[in-house]
């Protein structure tokens, strides 16, 4: 069984008021990019795995906008490689982590 799987789920969302200019806030939001790769010692699918997550890294670089619907985005951190069981499959995994704040306007109402 072979698997190539990335997947991107948003976690947390954040409103913010506080030192947004007047009837305007942010909003924060994060987000989590998880990668997944069959393993194989004999096929070196560890490296090859090394070299998928720094295409993906690069891929996001251009986009840290989001499509300039974010002002404020966060540089990408990776903040887990290894190997571990998805299922009953040994997977080399990834984990990466992103915020990117939204500029929001704020309708006031009586």
């Amino acid at each position: 069984t072979s698997l190539r799987a990335w997947f991107i789920s948003r976690t947390a969302v954040r409103n913010i008021r506080h030192g947004a200019p007047i009837q305007q806030g942010w909003r924060d939001h994060s987000f989590l990019i998880q990668g997944f790769m069959s393993f194989s010692e004999e096929k070196g699918s560890t490296e090859t795995f090394g070299s998928l997550i720094d295409a993906v890294l690069d891929a996001l670089e251009p986009h840290i906008t989001l499509n300039n619907s974010c002002f404020d985005v966060s540089e990408t951190e990776v903040r887990r490689i290894g190997v571990d069981m998805l299922g009953s499959l040994q997977c080399n995994i990834c984990e990466m982590i992103l915020t990117a704040r939204e500029a929001r306007a704020v309708v006031y109402t009586n």
